[in-house]
């Protein structure tokens, strides 16, 4: 059910690096760790110059290399769960962001959550992943992409009626993107409910015509 969901989270502006560094206090918190241990600075300029390139491989060698001198190093963790994440070990991303959590007091944990979140889903651990997803709103009700991810959770969970009321409320809050209007159209699909399903996607389309899923999904389901 991924059809595109990742690179939505990944491009998004909610979970830039600079709005990590702007808004949560992540990227803050890591370079005061620094000042406690100069000696990894070097390598850690290196890993963020890595890892904001999207070179990964590289990046989780410098993460062990830190890692290995700091082992509670915060911002090192970070990196190398959302890496982990990347390459697809879920589960021991999971035990990464874990660890940050409990570094960590401060709000910014919304994005840690939602990232372990988004690990729990691929494993299929819904119930988990929608405990971390409904944290994260708690956390900052405004980001609507976070409705979406408790509704295809629902979804998931064949709590078709609550998913709908989510994914509603992701409609009402983002106007701009084709996520949540996509995904209600998914919703209504994992219910049967395909003519229901069809013309969400063609109301997806009349908003977002470069939409080359929802094309792809009316043809399919016109048939």
């Amino acid at each position: 059910m991924d059809n595109g969901k990742d690179k939505k989270i990944i491009t998004s502006p909610y979970y830039s690096l600079d709005k990590l560094s702007e808004d949560s206090g992540l990227l803050k918190r890591g370079l005061r760790d620094l000042s406690l241990w100069p000696q990894v600075q070097d390598i850690f300029n290196k890993l963020n110059e890595k890892f904001c390139a999207g070179l990964t491989d590289e990046s989780i060698e410098l993460c062990l290399e830190i890692l290995a001198t700091d082992p509670n190093h915060f911002t090192t963790l970070w990196y190398y769960g959302r890496c982990l994440l990347e390459k697809g070990e879920y589960e021991k991303s999971i035990e990464y962001f874990t660890r940050c959590l409990n570094e960590n007091e401060e709000s910014s944990n919304f994005f840690i959550l939602i990232f372990r979140g988004d690990a729990y889903w691929k494993l299929g651990d819904y119930k988990n992943a929608l405990n971390d997803f409904l944290k994260a709103i708690d956390l900052d009700p405004s980001i609507g992409v976070s409705y979406v991810n408790v509704a295809i959770c629902f979804s998931s969970m064949g709590e078709h009626d609550k998913a709908h009321e989510y994914i509603d409320q992701a409609i009402s809050m983002d106007n701009k993107s084709d996520l949540p209007m996509g995904k209600k159209a998914e919703i209504f699909e994992n219910q049967g409910k395909i003519a229901e399903a069809l013309e969400q996607y063609k109301k997806t389309l009349k908003m977002f015509p470069d939409d080359e899923y929802a094309k792809k999904k009316v043809i399919e389901l016109s048939k």
